[in-house]
């Protein structure tokens, strides 16, 4: 009877042993480092911790409140919204723990290749022909406006080089903003999306830039002349 006590509290203990370190092995296999999973997209990491590639696209877009593509990687997402690793792990353990789901290697292939086409929704696209064509519009309402004397020509240089100048601070600003944090990792959070707006303000200082130019083409072509 002792023997048989001493034989079944072995074997319970063997049994905890084993689970504890069949769940050990499980950690250490989806363990990814920040560089890792930074280099990977919405999709690889669901695939990797086994869970919904668009379920876990939707619980990252409601964390970083940003739309999230499934073929996004987490270095975009970390650059461009301020997305943490950390988060985006703590996220994936959570879908893993909750759906209960153990899926084989076929079945998180066939999983990825159903999933990879479907986007979450579309990625922002940038608007180079309304920007160009709306600030030349402008400009050319503003010239008006100046030759009909509505307004002083000095005041439709004023406007123009305010708006050049102030172009060129939100580029620059937000420019250094994102090499800081992709080179030296300092993040500054912002309640939008710094790369986009860092290229919409470029978009409508190089529009502005080409006003310029036009605007001063003699003294360019006088320069030009003279270093002929």
């Amino acid at each position: 009877m002792k023997l048989f006590k001493v034989l079944l509290l072995v074997a319970m203990f063997v049994t905890i042993v084993f689970f504890i370190g069949i769940n050990s092995v499980r950690a250490a296999e989806i363990e990814l480092s920040g560089k890792e999973l930074k280099a990977k997209t919405v999709t690889e990491v669901a695939t990797i911790y086994k869970i919904d590639s668009i379920e876990f696209a939707k619980e990252i877009s409601n964390a970083i409140g940003v739309k999230v593509n499934l073929n996004d990687t987490f270095q975009l997402l970390a650059d461009n919204y301020g997305a943490e690793t950390s988060t985006i792990k703590e996220i994936a353990a959570k879908l893993q723990e909750t759906s209960g789901q153990t899926l084989t290697a076929k079945d998180a292939a066939a999983t990825t290749e159903a999933t990879v086409a479907k986007t979450v929704a579309p990625v922002k696209q940038y608007n180079f022909y309304p920007i160009f064509f709306g600030l030349l519009f402008a400009y050319i309402a503003s010239f008006l406006l100046s030759r009909f004397k509505v307004i002083s020509y000095t005041l439709h240089k004023e406007i123009w080089n305010w708006l050049l100048l102030g172009f060129f601070l939100v580029s620059a600003v937000l420019g250094s903003l994102l090499v800081l944090r992709i080179s030296n990792g300092v993040v500054v959070p912002m309640p939008f999306n710094m790369l986009y707006w860092h290229v919409e303000a470029g978009l409508a200082l190089t529009a502005i830039s080409i006003f310029h130019i036009i605007w001063h083409w003699r003294y360019f072509v006088i320069v030009f002349k003279k270093k002929l």
